[in-house]
Parts: C-alpha cells; structure tokens; sequence
C-alpha cells in the first residue's frame, strides 16, 4: 500500500497502539497492515516526529526543519523535512 490521505489514519493507528515497540517490529506490523517496505520504512523514520509536532504545536515548541538519516555504517546525511517522499510535514 502507498501512503495516501486514507492509509495514513491506519498508519497512525498501528503507531498509536504499539506505544513501546521497537522501530524494526513497527516496520513489520506495517507490511503485515499492507504497506509497501519502503513506504513502511520511511514511516518508521518520520513518523514518530509528525506525530510529536502535532501533538505540540501548540504548545510553543521550536522543531527543527531538517532531520538526519543514517543508514548502517554510514556517515549522518541531513534532510529538509520539507522534501521527505512522504510528505506528512
């Protein structure tokens, strides 16, 4: 499944009701929900951050507008929220 308007709410259930999974059984229960792996993966990724900023917005925090990807064994690389494939920022 691609991310779209309507499989982000379930995207956000499954999140919401495994408050203290780890991030790679987050992937998992992700494609077991129908989520292609690469579109899992970046869920894995930002979505903890969206959901944080909006649960805060109002509440006069500063976020920053990029955020660091590092793959194993690799060096930090920075990212514009604003140009992350998914869009939810």
């Amino acid at each position: 499944m691609d991310l779209t308007v309507e499989s982000l709410p379930k995207a956000v259930a499954i999140f919401r009701s495994l408050p203290n999974i780890e991030d790679l059984e987050f992937c998992r229960a992700l494609v077991a929900a129908g989520f292609d792996l690469k579109v899992a993966a970046l869920l894995v990724e930002l979505l903890p951050s969206a959901y944080c900023r909006i649960l805060l917005r109002e509440s006069g925090c500063q976020f920053a507008d990029e955020y660091e990807r590092r793959a194993a064994g690799s060096i930090a690389e920075k990212h514009l929220l604003s140009s992350n494939p998914l869009g939810i920022y």
